[in-house]
């Protein structure tokens, strides 16, 4: 069965390389490539399938509506117990920074992107209006939030100071999806 660790990084790859074209995923055996997804394929070897990202968000939502119904998943013929490796893949000229963002080019600058298990409206709670600037995107299909933010040419990609107050306001979101899954659910 496929660790929920390992579902929620699919969850997170899929959300990424199905709303920025630039960005791919590449899924792993702990020793060989499986699948790649991307808009167009990547230049792997022809045994390496290409799925475009629309099918790999939905392949993800079903192995998570599948496990959160107890049945037993496993994902590209792995082991039961083996986890794939998820793998995220940037373009020439993007760039990744540290926490799992990513700065991408688009025409008159750039977008700055990071997935969150957060539903969108706790996203913005979390932060507590520090990040007006931020946008959150939720996908009900596989419960992921994508956090953006655009910056023209003239602002340039994010650097310095607001880089690592960036990867500060996406630590504060990691602990509030870690906080949340502690809480015990509200009956309503």
């Amino acid at each position: 069965m496929v660790s929920q660790a390992a579902l929620d990084s699919l969850r997170m790859a899929a959300t990424l390389a199905l709303a920025v074209p630039t960005l791919g995923v590449r899924i792993s055996s702990p020793t060989a490539p499986l699948v790649d997804v991307s808009w167009m394929p990547r230049g792997l070897p022809a045994r390496v399938p290409h799925m475009a990202p629309c099918l790999f968000r939905r392949s993800v939502a079903c192995a998570q509506h599948r496990q959160a119904a107890g049945q037993l998943v496993t994902l590209w013929g792995l082991p039961t117990g083996v986890d794939p490796v998820v793998e995220v893949l940037i373009a020439p000229g993007d760039r990744k920074l540290p926490s799992g963002i990513y700065q991408v080019r688009v025409d008159g600058g750039w977008r700055i992107v990071f997935p969150s298990l957060l539903p969108a409206s706790r996203g913005a709670e979390a932060l507590d209006g520090d990040w007006p600037e931020l946008c959150f995107h939720e996908d009900p299909l596989i419960g992921v939030t994508l956090v953006s933010w655009r910056r023209t040419d003239v602002e340039g990609p994010v650097a310095g100071r607001r880089a690592e107050q960036l990867v500060d306001a996406r630590a504060r979101l990691l602990v509030a999806e870690l906080l949340d899954g502690l809480m015990p659910a509200t009956s309503s």
